[in-house]
């Protein structure tokens, strides 16, 4: 699918023309970001509006917010506002991703336990809308387009060209980090879904990863590997006893590693570092450049042992293939209570609140020829946790496969989005696939 033309916009002046244009000719309108649509759905056969050169950064520490352009990424939000501005804020972890999609798509980061998704903390949003007019939605202006944009907005309403985001002191946490033998990956994966979730928010984020790799020698079997990590904001000693379940499971030479660690560092998005002399630096994560199809799944509930079971298999049975680099899965834990399940799924359109962890079915491969084995490889493991998801699935893992995705991202929130939709763009200018359609 080729656009008929794409627009690099500088000005807000600049989105209105290319919206007016568009608008006047009937072509559908893509606004882009970070280009990361798991879809292609910054894409579009109309025009596509690319907002990455309005990238300003506005701080006003008077109310501990940041106003940032709708062209920044995870990469320049890290450098300007933590390592540069001296405060936390919700972020992602892969560099290139764009805030357009993180913060209207949800947003799950590195401390969402203790601080919700990015949507929680966005406090405003700055909006070319269809009919072209330039508008600003807050709690006080616009509150029912503003409702809209936090978990809908990701394309559907208009042109987001800046979002004002609550910030958070950003003092050093406890990074920790264990491994254990894929023997007992079962085992693992039990004790951390009944730990995780039930944690304080002290625990700030909590991960599991289960994968398959090719050797690293390049030749001979597989390598299998379980491997859990996160953020602590409290004492090291208090961080041991809560992980004992754990602990106890691992290898007896260092079974735990706990370092306390700046914020700048602990939060750094992947391939990034501070330099010596305070400079940063970031290359591409392991995996930006392999061909991949991913699927994700909310969890509400703890997965018997039966399902256990068939997660580790499926992990086992990843195809690979030449050139691959992993397959497996990586859960991202929430549960009671954290601050992702602390607002109501009806306060804004992002309506995943009832969660005990997000899962990604992960899946990097190589060479052409293994793309058919891959992508059914996720496809099976994914009909073999039907009996174990929840049905809800994560917007900014928008998924062309998903057949019943207005309940998958939107839940019961869908008919509101869809009178809002009605509202604002009643003609469905911003339209693609998975779009929000105007109510009749």
């Amino acid at each position: 699918m080729l656009p008929k033309a794409v627009a690099f916009c500088q000005s807000v002046n600049d989105v209105r023309e290319v919206v007016g244009f568009a608008r006047q000719r009937g072509w559908p309108i893509a606004a882009r970001s970070g280009r990361h649509s798991f879809a292609g759905y910054c894409n579009t056969t109309g025009i596509v509006c690319d907002v990455t050169q309005l990238n300003g950064v506005r701080f006003d520490r008077a109310n501990g917010t940041v106003t940032l352009g709708a062209g920044n990424d995870v990469q320049s939000i890290w450098e300007n506002v933590l390592v540069g501005g001296g405060r936390g804020i919700q972020n992602g972890s892969c560099p290139s991703v764009g805030i357009g999609g993180l913060a209207l798509g949800g947003g799950l980061t590195q401390s969402s336990r203790q601080h919700g998704a990015l949507v929680d903390d966005v406090v405003g949003v700055s909006v070319v809308l269809p009919d072209g007019s330039f508008v600003e939605a807050s709690a006080h202006k616009r509150p029912d387009l503003f409702w809209a944009l936090r978990g809908g907005g990701g394309g559907n309403f208009g042109v987001a060209t800046s979002f004002t985001i609550r910030t958070h002191a950003a003092p050093a946490v406890n990074v920790f980090y264990m491994t254990f033998d894929w023997s007992k990956a079962a085992q693992v994966y039990d004790a951390w879904q009944k730990l995780a979730p039930a944690a304080p928010r002290t625990l700030a984020s909590c991960w599991l990863r289960l994968t398959r790799v090719p050797p690293k020698s390049g030749s001979g079997p597989y390598e299998l590997s379980v491997a859990a990590g996160g953020h602590w904001t409290g004492t090291k000693a208090d961080l041991e006893a809560l992980l004992e379940p754990l602990i106890s499971l691992g290898p007896e030479k260092l079974p735990i590693t706990i370092t306390l660690t700046p914020a700048v560092t602990a939060y750094r998005p992947g391939g990034c570092e501070v330099l010596p002399n305070g400079s940063t630096q970031c290359g591409t994560s392991g995996n930006a450049n392999y061909p991949n199809y991913q699927r994700s799944d909310f969890f509400t509930k703890e997965i018997p042992p039966a399902g256990i079971a068939e997660i580790v298999s499926q992990v086992e049975n990843w195809p690979g293939g030449p050139g691959a680099y992993e397959g497996g899965v990586q859960l991202e834990s929430f549960g009671a209570p954290s601050k992702m399940n602390a607002v109501a799924p009806d306060a804004m359109a992002w309506v995943h609140r009832d969660t005990l962890y997000h899962t990604v079915y992960l899946n990097f491969w190589g060479e052409p020829q293994s793309a058919a084995a891959n992508i059914g490889w996720v496809n099976d493991f994914y009909a073999a946790m039907r009996p174990y998801a929840s049905g809800q699935a994560y917007q900014n893992y928008i998924d062309r496969g998903l057949t019943n995705w207005r309940t998958a991202y939107y839940g019961n929130n869908w008919k509101r989005l869809q009178r809002i939709k009605r509202e604002y763009d009643p003609h469905n200018l911003f339209a693609f696939h998975q779009g929000i359609t105007p109510a009749r």
